[in-house]
């Protein structure tokens, strides 16, 4: 589920950067160039565990303490879960092939660029 939806490179970002995307911000994918983001309402269906665990703690259902901790980590863990493996990237703007492919190139050459940078750096 990290795969690019312009040019279907996979994956198109590190898995950190998918899990910091919200309803609201996008990426960049690493091999075009074009703006990424996700399936909103897949990505609020993955935090409805932890969600959930919020409200109990807020009303009081449960009150123990360590109970509590774990689990909400437990929830962290499974939100993180969903999210990685089944909300989908969507595009955040237009794209056509020409213009994957002209990003592409743009990309591989800045690539390339860097790397010849850091072998003649002493």
């Amino acid at each position: 589920m990290n795969r690019c939806p312009h040019c279907n490179a996979d994956p198109c970002l590190p898995l950190w950067r998918k899990l910091a995307l919200g309803p609201s911000s996008h990426a960049r994918c690493q091999v075009c160039g074009f703006r990424v983001g996700v399936d909103v309402d897949k990505a609020l269906l993955a935090m409805a565990p932890s969600f959930l665990l919020i409200v109990v703690a807020a009303f009081r259902i449960v009150t123990d303490p360590v109970f509590l901790v774990l689990a909400g980590v437990t929830c962290l863990c499974v939100s993180g879960v969903l999210y990685v493996a089944w909300v989908p990237l969507m595009p955040d703007e237009l794209s056509n092939a020409s213009m994957v492919e002209a990003g592409r190139a743009r990309i591989a050459a800045e690539k390339q660029a860097a790397s010849e940078r850091t072998e003649r750096a002493p």
